[in-house]
């Protein structure tokens, strides 16, 4: 998979994870997409990106009038040097760049196995468990509860597959898996603080990458020592992607 073929996946991906919110909207504006899903959280409304705009400096002002329109701050995704005339846009517009990450990719086939614990359980989710499982997000990622549980919905389901971690009956971890064509991005890599440092979310990110039924290769993004982790199991960096903000 190339740079560019990553990016429209991650656009595929997240198009598939936002409509799947309750009241979820995607607007396409000339090679960008803005992903609204009313949430109440920055992350879950921006605009990525997709393909290179005709007229970027008309479109990023239209995505960002879309965003504040619909109360949320300006943020886009940029696959960092793929996009020449965006970055010359975002920055003659007085944006800047909040943070960068790495975006890594790996061939499923070659994923490294992961020894599990003996009293941890692996498992697909189901409606039953998404209550569980948005608690368990919040916690991990210090989240608001009511944004967990606007994405843990039935939706997700129909679109993605939430795999979960057990011991004794008890979710302590949670990851998805989004197939978009020939890929699948792994989002939301979750593990109780108790529970962390067991290879817990290496298995997860493994069981997620595995999602999607013949996909070739799986897509994630990695922040602080998490990419060493990932590297452990084949991923590899392929691009960063710079989160711009006014």
């Amino acid at each position: 998979m190339d740079v560019d073929e990553l990016g429209r996946s991650i656009a595929a991906a997240m198009r598939a994870k936002t409509l799947a919110v309750a009241g979820g909207e995607v607007a396409q504006i000339d090679g960008l997409e803005v992903y609204l899903s009313h949430l109440a959280d920055p992350g879950e409304n921006f605009a990525f990106v997709r393909t290179e705009p005709k007229d970027p400096e008309a479109a990023l002002a239209e995505a960002e009038a879309v965003l504040r329109g619909n109360g949320m701050p300006f943020g886009i995704g940029v696959l960092a040097g793929r996009h020449p005339s965006v970055d010359a846009a975002v920055r003659a517009a007085g944006h800047h760049v909040l943070f960068e990450e790495p975006t890594m990719t790996a061939r499923v086939a070659d994923l490294a196995r992961v020894a599990l614990p003996p009293d941890v359980r692996l498992a697909e989710a189901g409606p039953d468990d998404l209550s569980a499982a948005a608690a368990l997000d919040a916690i991990a990622f210090d989240g608001d509860i009511d944004v967990s549980r606007g994405m843990y919905t039935r939706g997700l389901l129909e679109v993605a597959r939430v795999i979960m971690a057990t011991v004794d009956g008890r979710i302590v971890g949670v990851a998805t898996g989004v197939p978009a064509g020939w890929a699948v991005g792994v989002f939301g890599v979750a593990v109780a603080p108790e529970a962390r440092r067991r290879g817990i979310g290496a298995a997860l990110t493994r069981a997620a990458a595995r999602a999607g039924d013949g996909a070739q290769t799986a897509w994630l993004s990695a922040r602080g020592e998490a990419a060493r982790v990932y590297e452990r199991l084949g991923f590899r960096e392929v691009a960063r992607t710079q989160i711009w903000v006014r």
